[in-house]
């Protein structure tokens, strides 16, 4: 099925083509190891031998439909199980872009490493079964995801409704309007998060049975295709396939002019070589010889090599994974160097730093009804926090709510404007708004947060692959937002009456000492906190 010579991963980087990271994501077996095993066979260096070798692996599991999943499911907990745990990247090539495929896992347990994925995303493919309803239901995890992706970096979406052909056995139901009420189903989750649906590209697809991926390849007959407009020449074009898909997507921003930022993938010990760190470039351009320094841990060096997939490089601009090894080698330093940490150049020392304090300004995206206590955020609550490359328990120290100023019209009127009366604020106005106690479902509010470890976030308008935020209890998003402001343990004090050494006095409930997915403080234990500091 999958036997076209794959293309050498060392020659298909020598043509200078625009890069685009792409994630793959979606609810547990949704099949987004398999297409990303399908685009590896096209684009990328699964060949025919690597084909018939994990083919009989996945026999010896009991589990031959995932054989193309086994490409990136390497481990051996990942292929007895026949569940993805680990975010793997794949070089491929279209005729258009040079693509890192993120293939991201889906089930609740691993959303952490989901984040990973996303995080480095320009654009995501969702992976959605046509039959959808356990995806959308409330244990899925498609929402999360799309909100992960959303949050975090990615402005184009390809949605595939995957596993098509399980319709086509089935008489009772329209393949067309099943993909339909799929359609519809995923686009009232985009719409939940802001996220135009009218740019999204919808396509039918059957990744194992290789159907709606290649022009080349099957189509689906009863879909009459996606109609794509071009911003420029407004000329209309028929997507069919995730190939075309693919290409149409609009080369991705650049952001080389902001400076340079670069996140720590990996970090790996090579006998006879040493150390080498892998980097994820989000803005700006890593040079050879360049003097750095990597935040938390302050540590500094000089770039010695660069190479990526195997070529030597003398530069690597945002958007590019590479590999490095850097000029001088001190174990005890190189030790600290830790998955997350973030790279600058060594002009920015002075401000590139990590602060014990960070303004956001986000949305309550809580699950329970509106106006309840169970959907609220409170003061000291303590999720799990993600902001670029970091997860790390959060405290909301303070919480400010901004009125919302309406235009009244009435029939022979003019118009009229009104104040939204403010839920029982605590003080006087700020710079942030009127500080509150609690923020209710779907409103939108800014606070000052603290992490419980020394992280370094990143104000969204300069960098915001690094701005971004995304809050967790116990595997669900709670809230989604960005930095607004960095602030220090003593402009704190000073304006807004926080003692930072006062912050953790209250003992933090089990729960956030527990996996990155449940880290939280309990609503409860944060009313009983809140209400006990008033005594």
């Amino acid at each position: 099925m999958y036997t076209k010579a794959a293309i050498n991963v060392n020659e298909m980087y020598n043509e200078l083509k625009e890069v685009r990271t792409i994630a793959i994501v979606g609810h547990v077996d949704s099949g987004k190891s398999t297409m990303t095993g399908a685009l590896a066979c096209r684009y990328g260096d699964f060949d025919k031998r690597m084909q018939e070798k994990l083919s009989d692996i996945a026999e010896k599991y009991g589990k031959k439909t995932l054989n193309l999943a086994y490409y990136t499911d390497r481990t051996k907990e990942e292929r007895e199980r026949g569940v993805t745990i680990n975010t793997t990247m794949v070089p491929i090539e279209t005729s258009k872009y040079r693509i890192n495929i993120m293939d991201c896992p889906g089930h609740k347990d691993y959303v952490k490493n989901a984040t990973s994925g996303c995080r480095q995303s320009d654009a995501t493919i969702v992976v959605v079964p046509a039959r959808f309803e356990a995806s959308v239901g409330t244990e899925g995890t498609l929402f999360t995801h799309i909100t992960l992706a959303a949050v975090l970096g990615s402005s184009d979406f390809i949605v595939c409704i995957n596993k098509c052909d399980d319709i086509d056995k089935d008489s009772s139901v329209s393949p067309l309007s099943q993909f339909e009420a799929a359609k519809c189903a995923v686009k009232e989750l985009f719409t939940k998060i802001g996220v135009n649906t009218d740019k999204i590209v919808f396509i039918p697809t059957s990744a194992f049975f290789n159907i709606g991926l290649f022009e080349e390849e099957k189509l689906f007959d009863w879909f009459p295709g996606h109609e794509h407009k071009d911003p420029k020449t407004k000329k209309i074009t028929l997507i069919k396939t995730l190939e075309v898909a693919l290409d149409m997507l609009p080369p991705p921003e650049k952001t080389n002019e902001k400076g340079l930022r670069a996140i720590v993938q990996n970090v790996y010990n090579i006998p006879g070589i040493g150390m080498v760190c892998g980097l994820n470039v989000v803005s700006g351009v890593l040079k050879l010889d360049q003097k750095f320094i990597i935040q938390p841990t302050g540590y500094t060096n000089t770039i010695k090599t660069l190479e990526e997939h195997k070529l030597s490089i003398n530069e690597a601009q945002n958007g590019q994974n590479v590999g490095a090894t850097f000029a001088v080698k001190n174990k005890t330093q190189d030790a600290k160097l830790k998955t997350g940490d973030v790279l600058a150049g060594i002009e920015d020392k002075e401000t590139f730093k990590t602060y014990e304090f960070y303004a956001i300004s986000g949305v309550n995206i809580k699950e329970g009804t509106v106006r309840k206590d169970s959907s609220a955020i409170k003061v000291n609550y303590t999720p799990m926090l993600t902001c670029g490359s970091t997860n790390v328990s959060t405290k909301f120290v303070k919480l400010f709510y901004e009125p919302v100023v309406k235009d009244k019209k009435k029939k022979g009127k003019s118009s009229k404007k009104e104040t939204e009366k403010v839920e029982v604020p605590l003080g006087e106005k700020t710079e942030f708004g009127y500080p509150i106690e609690a923020v209710m479902k779907k409103e939108k509010f800014n606070a000052i947060i603290c992490p419980t470890k020394p992280s370094l976030f990143e104000l969204a308008d300069d960098f915001s692959d690094l701005g971004k935020i995304v809050c967790r209890d116990q595997g669900k998003i709670v809230c989604a937002g960005k930095v607004i402001k960095k602030i220090t343990a003593a402009q704190a004090l000073t304006d807004f009456d926080i003692n930072y050494s006062k912050v953790f006095d209250k003992k933090l409930s089990s729960s956030s000492s527990k996996s990155s997915n449940s880290s939280t403080v309990s609503l409860k234990s944060s009313k009983s906190s809140s209400s006990s500091s008033k005594k």
